[in-house]
């Protein structure tokens, strides 16, 4: 008898399973989805048993297992299906799946396993449905009865670890109600964990994305919380997957029903589900910044925001200013007219590198102009404001007022009356002077109590979305839809811009969805970008910065001539370095994934393949 063995060590891309033969003593003990203990490049290490073959000669000699770690079936088949099926999908090993979802468990726990775990139990065909909302008490009922209804277990998968707790304090469940999962678990708590999902047939899960591969035994729902958000995409490491795939993926195989939700739908669910927008009703004011040069108001305040502050304050209102700092500058701008220097081939903004702009994206490169094109000023300002300037100029305008700045750069909270001593803490309702003018970034959305918020002001909408990677408009208008829907109905909304005819804005201020994603839409059929077509990241590391780019240029010029496949030639990262190692990147665009297949042999073991890449130049 041979078993297929998928070890818990990073194995090449192209292999996923070993062969190995069974002595016969362990023959009549053999069951897929056992761990057991292997030979690899003479040391030994375990694997999931994978396949079970009934042969007993093999055309080349193989080596026998050295044992069983347990008895008991760690891992379900569909599990085990659906790691094999992303292998193929991100063009990886299922080796790497093994390794990063085997409970790290103490020897003694083992024999606690269930007797065996079963598979999934199959549940009616749907296809993905959408919830989207803009109210949150009409969210947490709708949560909740989605939980009454579920006859089985239910998973709602969140963006980050804190947003369980607070998922579950918005829906008022208690501890036992639900069940945690996250990887900062204590390994203890992580096998207790695993164990529930194995028995428990009706139970409620809260975790983050690698809770999807848990071994379920009757998964009926799964909930994508937030669907838009970033953090759905592991990116920073190896297997970089995308919980919408895996949960596709997972459903394919188990037959459970999946529900996205969001305030601001992924423009690639919107196209694939051809969603249609519900109704919102919101007045919004901008204030033209255009007009403010005009009339000589240089400060980071219009004359509309500052008169809205000053009856906010009046009332006994607090104010919440967003600023939206990146650290670099994303664009730069004609201080005398608003003008925006864009790339000629891609409109993409540019960005200023010493005396020239360059553009990342098609790599074009042109001097800086001493004037701008269409007014002839000699005035230029970089975007993307320093929330350091806006505070000092609100502290100008407004010397009285309680002034609160919340990024994550600062350490010690300043205000005029008040000190706070850590940056991590939940500003108390009362605690503080009252009215208060809150400065902050989007770390600060989760630190302030929204109810007494009787102003938001977006200090400048522009730098959200003026940045060189494709989804930058995209992500600004979830963005900016988040801090919509943080906002109490009777706050005054007043939005700086210096574009205010600009999709995005038309789209937020006319409280119709549908303006930003059809004219986002054609913007990327234009360019050939998502979701019409597919992205692809490979990516070379060394650190010799001559020898990376050599190696991208090589790997560049054989497969730049496939048909099928889209290339654009090899560019470094913003950065250029990454932990003391220059990187570049290939960009593909191929309309049908299953075509990479062609370049299986071609892209070295060493290279880093990332399927759906949200951003290409990191």
């Amino acid at each position: 008898m041979i078993v297929n063995v998928i070890p818990a060590k990073k194995l090449p891309r192209n292999l996923s399973a070993l062969s190995y033969k069974i002595p016969d003593a362990l023959e009549a003990k053999i069951k897929v989805g056992q761990l057991a203990a292997i030979s690899l490049r003479n040391s030994f290490t375990s694997g999931a048993i994978s396949e079970i073959k009934k042969i007993k000669k093999t055309a080349y000699p193989l080596k026998y297992i050295a044992g069983l770690i347990n008895e008991k079936p760690i891992f379900t088949q569909n599990q085990l299906k659906l790691f094999r099926e992303l292998a193929k999908y991100y063009h990886t090993s299922a080796s790497l799946f093994i390794h990063f979802n085997l409970p790290k468990l103490i020897k003694k726990d083992w024999r606690k396993l269930a007797p065996e775990i079963a598979l999934i139990k199959s549940c009616p065909k749907t296809k993905p449905s959408y919830y989207w909302w803009r109210n949150q008490n009409e969210k947490n009922k709708h949560y909740l009865n989605l939980i009454k209804k579920n006859k089985g277990q239910l998973l709602i998968v969140v963006p980050r670890i804190n947003d369980i707790s607070a998922l579950a304090k918005e829906l008022k469940l208690k501890s036992s109600d639900y069940t945690p999962i996250h990887r900062q678990l204590p390994r203890p708590e992580n096998f207790k964990i695993w164990l529930v999902a194995s028995r428990q047939p009706t139970a409620l899960f809260i975790g983050t994305r690698s809770s999807l591969f848990y071994p379920f035994i009757n998964l009926k729902t799964i909930i994508i919380d937030e669907e838009h958000s970033s953090d759905h995409k592991q990116s920073d490491m190896n297997p970089r997957y995308e919980v919408s795939i895996v949960a596709k993926k997972l459903s394919q195989i188990a037959q459970n029903k999946i529900i996205y939700s969001s305030t601001s739908p992924s423009l690639a669910s919107y196209y694939e589900l051809k969603l249609k927008s519900p109704e919102f009703k919101r007045e919004i004011i901008t204030s033209d910044l255009n007009n403010e040069l005009t009339k000589k108001n240089f400060s980071f305040i219009s004359e509309r925001l500052y008169a809205q502050i000053k009856r906010t304050l009046n009332s006994n209102k607090s104010i919440f200013l967003f600023v939206n700092k990146k650290g670099e500058a994303t664009s730069t701008s004609c201080q005398d007219c608003g003008f925006t220097f864009t790339c000629p081939s891609c409109t993409l903004p540019l960005i200023k590198t010493g005396s020239q702009f360059v553009c990342y994206y098609c790599g074009r490169q042109e001097d800086m102009p001493p004037f701008c094109p269409k007014c002839s000023g000699p005035n230029f300002h970089s975007l993307g404001l320093g929330i350091q300037k806006v505070e000092a100029n609100l502290k100008k305008l407004f010397p009285a007022a309680n002034i609160i700045r919340l990024d994550k750069d600062i350490k010690k909270l300043q205000t005029t009356n008040y000190k706070l001593p850590t940056t991590n803490y939940q500003l108390p309702t009362t605690n503080y002077q009252l009215p208060t003018i809150f400065l902050g970034t989007e770390y600060a959305l989760d630190k302030i109590n929204w109810v007494n918020i009787g102003l938001l002001g977006i200090i400048n909408a522009d730098s959200l979305w003026q940045h060189t990677e494709f989804m930058s408009a995209e992500t600004a208008y979830q963005l900016l839809i988040k801090l919509l829907t943080l906002a109490p109905k009777n706050a005054k909304i007043i939005i700086q811009t210096f574009h205010p005819d600009h999709y995005l804005i038309k789209s937020i201020v006319k409280n119709k969805p549908e303006i930003f994603y059809q004219s986002e839409l054609t913007f990327r059929q234009k360019f050939n970008y998502p979701p019409l077509t597919n992205l692809v990241k490979l990516s070379y590391l060394d650190k010799s910065e001559a020898k990376s780019k050599k190696e991208a240029e090589k790997t560049y010029d054989q497969i730049k001539n496939y048909k099928k496949i889209e290339a654009n030639s090899p560019l470094p990262i913003l950065r250029r370095k990454i932990r003391g190692q220059y990187k570049f990147n290939i960009i593909l665009k191929l309309k049908n994934l299953d075509d990479l297949k062609a370049l299986a042999n071609i892209i070295p073991n060493n290279w880093l393949i990332d399927i759906h890449p949200r951003k290409l130049l990191d």
